[in-house]
């Protein structure tokens, strides 16, 4: 497991770096609340990328 999520990796490079730098999250998950949380931590952009293996 990582030490960090996407979220909090934001959080981080925003502290870090500012707004200079965009920041795109790709999720396997498709609830908007983690794109509200995504976007509210700095993100600029949130993907959902839903896959099916068969």
């Amino acid at each position: 497991m990582p030490e960090m999520d996407g979220i909090a990796t934001t959080r981080a490079i925003r502290r870090a770096v500012g707004k200079d730098v965009p920041i795109i999250i790709i999720s396997a998950y498709d609830w908007s609340d983690i794109e509200q949380e995504a976007r509210a931590a700095g993100a600029n952009a949130f993907i959902s990328i839903l896959l099916s293996v068969h």
